[in-house]
């Protein structure tokens, strides 16, 4: 579980975009934590049906303290089904500062195996202190993921993860692995954040968010899940922590990479 975080901000111009991004990162958090994700309880997740999630939406245009509140009281309790319980905020704008407040205490205390989800359409109006307490994922607007196409370093490095991956290639591994360790720590982070942004566009696309567009990446996704480009997505974010620490740059971009490929191995063994 070491590749999630336990809050998220979650933010775009579509908000069922925004939803449907946080229900398949509810069911890949749960596969993390050992629970089997059968299709009825996918199903039920998406349907809203799922006793384990609690969702909180404005009322008369605000998120009320009282409901962020409600917040602590539903984390406290055992989970009633599987092994991790969910808050799902949608419209977190619409959380006062008073509101905000009440919700940086929960976040400071909350207890393992719970995830708090804030969606939203920007995070302008989210406090600072609230903030540096979540996981910040921007999707791409539903213009920007229709029209997305990788170029120059985007596309050479979605070339070599394609030979590694498709082709089995572990020369293309130690290539990229010295691509990224042979630069600064600032553009190595770079270059791991446009390979995240291709494979965050993947999942959208493979989630059926947005048509499939050409590119670099299109020979990635016919033999891809949105789980696994989802999964390759955290392994990419950890590799980047990595870097911005004190870790070894090659041995930080070689992890991640060999991560990258037993996880696309996995799947693919049982296809």
């Amino acid at each position: 579980m070491e590749q999630f975080a336990h809050a998220y901000i979650i933010y775009s111009n579509t908000p069922e975009g925004r939803l449907r991004y946080a229900r398949e990162l509810i069911k890949e958090m749960l596969s993390a934590s050992g629970q089997s994700v059968t299709p009825i309880i996918s199903r039920r997740i998406d349907e809203g049906n799922y006793p384990d999630i609690m969702i909180i939406s404005p009322v008369k245009g605000n998120i009320s303290i009282d409901a962020v509140r409600s917040v602590k009281d539903f984390i406290s309790l055992r989970p009633m089904e599987g092994a991790m319980k969910f808050v799902v905020i949608t419209d977190c704008e619409q959380m006062r500062s008073e509101a905000q407040n009440a919700m940086l205490k929960i976040l400071e205390e909350t207890p393992e195996n719970r995830a708090i989800l804030l969606l939203g359409a920007g995070i302008e109006s989210m406090l600072p202190t609230v903030l540096s307490r979540l996981r910040t994922v921007r999707l791409p607007d539903a213009l920007d993921v229709e029209a997305g196409e990788e170029t120059g370093e985007a596309e050479d490095m979605i070339r070599l993860v394609t030979q590694m991956l498709l082709e089995g290639d572990v020369d293309s591994l130690f290539e990229l692995s010295g691509t990224i360790a042979s630069a600064d720590r600032i553009t190595a982070r770079d270059m791991l954040s446009q390979l995240y942004s291709v494979f965050h566009r993947l999942f959208i696309q493979l989630s059926g968010m947005a048509p499939l567009s050409p590119g670099a990446a299109g020979r990635l996704a016919q033999h891809m899940s949105a789980p696994l480009a989802m999964k390759i997505c955290e392994l990419i974010r950890q590799g980047m922590e990595d870097i911005k620490g004190n870790a070894s740059m090659s041995i930080a971009a070689e992890t991640m990479l060999i991560s990258i490929r037993e996880a696309y191995n996995a799947e693919n063994s049982r296809n």
